[in-house]
């Protein structure tokens, strides 16, 4: 069997493929035509109303699939409750690039998308508030949370003056101090931790 390649996508068809892909925004980023509606972001401190297509999201995640048209099905003309998301995260995963919605509705190829995003994007700098997001949002995010720990014990001294430092949790420090391979001296850490 041959196997099939973009010549076999006529000319006319690839380029019907961009011009697909801006109409697909355009409906995303235009509440005409919505047939959803989602309020966001309770348990965050800011509530906000977000239309959406149901079509749209149920052929991209089996999750909402179940919840328009399945077993999830609610007969309710009130905003569907999405408390543990900030509004600006869900927006984005209505647009496709959040990692925690992805897991949230099961949309593993945007999870995967995003996770490798985050693995390019690391740096002794950021690697604190990726290490957090990681281990609080993600149900399996073991790569991600791996990378972050070697850059905190290879550069620990650059991490531990980043911004994000003194915004740790408890629980992200101590994991942090408990480790044994940090390429800081006891100092350097002390005065950190002091800080």
């Amino acid at each position: 069997m041959a196997q099939r390649s973009d010549s076999c996508v006529s000319s006319e068809r690839r380029g019907a493929l961009p011009l697909t892909s801006r109409r697909w925004k355009n409906v995303l980023a235009n509440s005409e035509l919505t047939d959803v509606e989602f309020a966001v972001g309770r348990q965050c401190g800011e509530v906000k109303l977000l239309r959406a297509h149901k079509l749209a999201l149920s052929v991209g995640s089996d999750v909402f699939h179940a919840m328009f048209y399945g077993s999830l099905v609610e007969l309710t003309d009130k905003p569907i409750d999405i408390p543990d998301i900030p509004p600006d995260a869900f927006t984005n995963m209505l647009s496709y690039n959040t990692l925690y919605c992805a897991e949230k509705y099961d949309l593993p190829w945007l999870a995967k998308i995003c996770t490798d995003f985050v693995l390019v994007q690391l740096k002794p700098d950021n690697c604190l508030t990726y290490l957090e997001n990681a281990v609080r949002w993600v149900p399996d995010c073991s790569i991600a949370i791996e990378r972050c720990l070697n850059l905190v014990d290879e550069f620990c001294a650059a991490v531990l003056q980043s911004d994000y430092w003194p915004k740790l949790e408890r629980t992200t420090l101590e994991t942090v101090l408990q480790r044994d391979t940090v390429s800081a001296e006891e100092n350097v850490i002390y005065l950190a931790v002091e800080k």
